[in-house]
């Protein structure tokens, strides 16, 4: 089974996605920056790499938050999210045509890659209850 990563980075009650290149497999859908772990490389490693290479990102990868799971020319993937901090924000855009931060709400309107809806799905709670604290800390 082949592994990918997505990051999940949080500013302000809002989600870091990026938007796809027009061109290939799910062409202009939007997903949580990351990509696929080579071999000899941990999922974090990975996902540091992914962000460096296409955002040009230094980041701390933090602890997995959920998985799921697709198929990708019939090859099955683990998507493996992690929380992840950054230092500032993306620099470029090598694999992508936009980045930007979206509200849960807007989230739910995006036209999200099939396998980042599903981790969506599955990363509500977590979201809702990140954006709820952020939002509890800001007004004390």
């Amino acid at each position: 089974m082949a592994v990918s990563t997505a990051a999940v980075i949080l500013k302000e009650r809002k989600v870091l996605l990026a938007q796809r290149m027009p061109t290939g497999s799910m062409a202009s859908r939007w997903e949580f920056p990351g990509g696929k772990v080579e071999t000899e490389e941990t999922p974090e490693e990975a996902l540091a790499r992914e962000l460096e290479e296409e955002f040009g990102l230094s980041v701390q990868v933090k602890e997995p938050l959920c998985t799921t799971e697709f198929y990708h020319k019939d090859v099955l993937f683990t998507l493996i999210a992690f929380r992840v901090e950054i230092e500032k924000d993306p620099l470029i855009l090598t694999a992508h045509t936009q980045i930007g931060w979206y509200t849960l709400n807007e989230i739910e309107q995006l036209p999200l890659a099939d396998s980042d809806r599903s981790l969506f799905e599955k990363l509500k709670p977590y979201l809702r209850s990140q954006c709820q604290a952020e939002c509890n800390h800001s007004s004390e």
